[in-house]
C-alpha cells in the first residue's frame, strides 16, 4: 500500500502502543495513529478516523477487543483486525482467529508485527482484486443465463456444458438425467452436426408449458462442442392453423404471412409481410416471390418451394433482402395450399425476422469466448490469494493440477472434463486463506483444534465458488476432493460413486504430490512412498481405476513434475 497508513490501536498502556509504533517505523511503513481505551472512543474514530488497520489489545479495563472485534465486522468487515495481547493464550487465540480475526501477536514478540501486518494488508488488497473479478465473470456469464429462449452448449460425449433456465423443458423432453451424459436420439443429432460441420434444424414440441421451439444446432468442432440455440414458434404454428379461419387476425399478424400462387407470384401479403421487406402491401401484389432474395439466396429459395410443392411443406431459415437491397435473415413456415379435390392452388408463407436472434448468437459465442479468457485470469488471482499465505506449499496446486490432468487423460477424459481438472486442481485449496499463516506453515504436528481448521478448508473452497457460474462443477470438486472411497474423508464423508470423478482423481494427485515434497513438519517421502500408500489402499481409500492410471504414468511412462508457468489449460 502506498498511500499513507492509518492505525487505530485499541489500548490502554501508551508505551505499549509506543512500543507497536516503534516496530512498524522499523519497516519503513509510513502511518498515522490514533490510540483509543473506550467503546465509545473507538466507536468514534471508525466512524471519523476511517481506519485502514485496527491492533487490538484482548483485555482492558472498560472494553474488550472480542467486543470491539465484532463491531468492526459490522462497521468495516474488510478492514484487517490483529490482537496485540500479553495475555491472550494459544486455545483463545484460535478463537479470536475463528470469530474473524485477522491474525494476533504476542507482546512479548512484537518482532513478529510488521511480518504480521504487512501480510494482512497484502491479504486485504488480494480480497479486494478477487472480490473485483469474480464481480466481472458474474457480469460476463449474465448474458445466457437471462435469454428467453433456450441456450445450450453440448459436448460429443453428451455432457451438457452450459443450459440456461428457458432450457429445462427441451432438457425434460431430450430425458436428461443429472449427473449422466446425453443419449439416444438427441446425442445422434449432435453428433451428426460435428461428423457433418454443418449447421442442423428441427423442431421439438414441449408440453409443459405447451410449446413449440425451433432449434438450431451450431458445431464448432475445433472444440468439440454444440450450441443449441432455440426459438419459440408456438406462434407461428398457430397463425398457420387459423389463416384459413380468421382473416382479420392474419392481417394483424406480428409475423409476416404472405400467399402466393404456383408460380409462384404474390396474391397477398399483410401488412407486417410488406413492411418487413420495406414494401407497401399494394406493391407486392402480383410481383414474382423470387424479388424477395438475393442470387446468393436464389438456390435456397428454389429448394425450400421444391420441398413445399413435393413433401406440402417446409420449414426453415432462408436469407431475405428489403426493396432497397439489404438482406436479413428470416424463419419460414411454407405450406401448399389445396382445395377441396386435394389439388394445389397456391402456397402459404409465415414469416419472422430473426436478425435480433442472429445477433444474439453471435454476442452469446463472443460471451463465451470472453467468458474463458476471464476465468483463466479469475482463478489465476484466488490461487495466488492462497499460495502468498502459504509459502511452503508454493506450487502444490500447480503441481497437483499438473498430475490430475495427466491422469485424466490417461483415464481418457474428454477435454472438458480435463478443463475443469485444471481449474479445480490450481485453486483446490482456496479454503486456506481462511487458516492462520501460523498453523500451515507450523513445524511440528497441530493440535485436534488447529486440525478442525484445516479439514474445514473444502467447506470454504465451496462457499467462495459456488455462486460463481462456471462451466464445470469446480465448487463440487474442491469440496470433494478430500472424500475417500471408503467413507473416512471429509468433509462430508461420502463413499463410493457418491464422490464426483473429478474429485476422485483431484484427491489422490494431492496424496501424491504432498508425499513428494517437502512440508514445514516433515522432509520429502519422495515419489516410491507415495506410490505404496495409493496402491497400499487401493479400492478403499482411492478409485483403483484412478491408482492403476497414476502408476502406469511414474512406472511405464516416466511422468515427472514439472515447473509451469500461468494459470491457464
Amino acid at each position: 500500500m502506498n498511500k499513507k497508513l492509518r492505525i487505530l490501536i485499541l489500548e490502554d498502556v501508551p508505551t505499549d502502543a509506543e512500543l507497536m509504533e516503534r516496530e512498524l517505523r522499523k519497516a519503513n511503513i509510513v502511518f498515522s495513529t490514533e490510540r483509543v481505551e473506550t467503546k465509545k472512543e473507538f466507536l468514534r474514530e471508525l466512524k471519523n478516523f476511517k481506519p485502514h488497520l485496527i491492533l487490538a489489545d484482548y483485555s482492558l479495563p472498560s472494553f474488550d477487543g472480542l467486543s470491539a472485534l465484532a463491531i468492526a465486522q459490522k462497521k468495516c468487515p474488510e478492514v484487517p483486525f490483529i490482537f496485540v495481547s500479553g495475555t491472550i493464550g494459544e486455545d483463545m487465540a484460535i478463537e479470536t482467529l475463528k470469530k474473524g480475526a485477522t491474525d494476533y501477536v504476542l507482546k512479548d514478540r512484537l518482532s513478529r508485527l510488521m511480518l504480521v501486518v504487512r501480510r494482512a494488508l497484502d491479504e486485504a488488497e488480494e480480497q479486494i482484486k478477487r472480490k473485483q473479478a469474480e464481480e466481472r465473470i458474474t457480469r460476463l456469464a449474465k448474458f445466457p443465463s437471462e435469454n428467453p429462449s433456450p441456450v445450450l452448449r453440448v459436448a460429443k460425449d453428451g455432457t451438457i456444458l452450459y443450459a440456461n433456465k428457458a432450457s429445462l423443458p427441451l432438457l425434460n423432453i431430450w430425458g436428461y438425467q443429472i449427473g449422466q451424459s446425453l443419449r439416444g436420439y438427441w446425442h445422434k443429432f449432435i453428433l451428426d452436426a460435428l461428423n457433418s460441420d454443418l449447421r442442423k434444424e428441427t423442431e421439438i414440441e414441449c408440453k409443459d408449458p405447451a410449446s413449440t421451439y425451433f432449434l438450431t444446432f451450431a458445431p464448432v468442432v475445433v472444440e468439440d462442442y454444440v450450441n443449441v440455440y432455440g426459438i419459440d414458434i408456438t406462434e407461428i404454428k398457430k397463425a398457420e392453423e387459423e389463416i384459413r379461419k380468421l382473416s382479420s387476425a392474419v392481417a394483424q399478424s406480428i409475423d409476416g404471412i404472405a400467399i402466393s400462387d404456383l408460380e409462384p407470384r404474390l396474391t397477398y401479403a399483410n401488412d407486417a409481410f410488406a413492411t418487413m421487406h420495406g414494401y407497401s402491401t399494394q406493391e407486392l401484389m402480383r410481383k414474382k416471390v423470387a424479388i424477395l432474395h438475393n442470387q446468393e439466396q436464389m438456390e435456397e429459395f428454389k429448394r425450400g418451394i421444391h420441398k413445399t410443392k413435393t413433401q406440402g411443406s417446409w420449414r426453415g431459415e432462408i436469407g431475405h433482402i428489403k426493396k432497397d437491397g439489404t438482406p436479413f435473415p428470416t424463419y419460414m413456415s411454407v405450406t401448399l395450399l389445396k382445395d377441396e379435390k386435394g389439388k394445389p392452388t397456391g402456397i402459404l408463407a409465415v414469416c419472422r425476422d430473426i436478425t435480433e436472434r442472429k445477433k444474439a448468437e453471435k454476442e452469446l459465442q463472443q460471451s463465451f469466448e470472453k467468458l474463458k479468457k476471464t476465468l483463466v485470469g479469475t482463478i489465476g488471482t484466488l490461487a495466488s490469494t492462497v499460495e502468498m499465505r502459504d509459502p511452503y506449499t508454493a506450487g502444490h496446486q500447480q503441481r497437483v493440477t499438473q498430475l490430475a490432468r495427466a491422469i485424466g487423460k490417461e483415464m481418457r477424459l474428454s477435454e472438458e472434463h480435463i478443463n475443469g481438472l485444471h481449474f479445480a486442481g490450481i485453486i483446490h485449496d482456496l479454503g486456506k486463506i481462511q487458516i492462520p499463516a501460523e498453523i500451515l506453515s507450523k513445524p511440528g504436528r497441530i493440535s485436534k483444534t488447529e486440525f478442525d481448521m484445516v479439514k474445514n478448508h473444502p467447506r470454504v473452497g465451496y462457499a467462495i465458488l459456488k455462486e460463481m457460474d462456471f462451466p464445470w462443477p469446480i465448487a463440487q470438486i474442491v469440496l470433494e476432493h478430500h472424500e475417500r472411497m471408503d467413507g473416512s474423508g471429509y468433509p462430508q464423508g461420502l463413499s463410493g460413486e457418491d464422490i464426483i470423478l473429478e474429485a476422485r482423481i483431484l484427491g489422490l494427485a494431492d496424496v501424491v504430490e504432498a508425499m513428494s515434497s517437502h512440508r514445514p513438519y516433515r522432509p520429502a517421502l519422495g515419489i516410491d512412498k507415495a506410490l505404496e500408500e495409493i496402491s497400499k489402499n487401493r479400492g478403499t481409500l482411492y478409485d483403483s481405476r484412478v491408482v492403476d492410471a497414476c502408476t502406469k504414468l511414474f512406472i511405464e511412462k516416466g511422468f515427472k513434475f514439472e515447473e509451469l508457468k500461468g494459470w491457464g489449460c
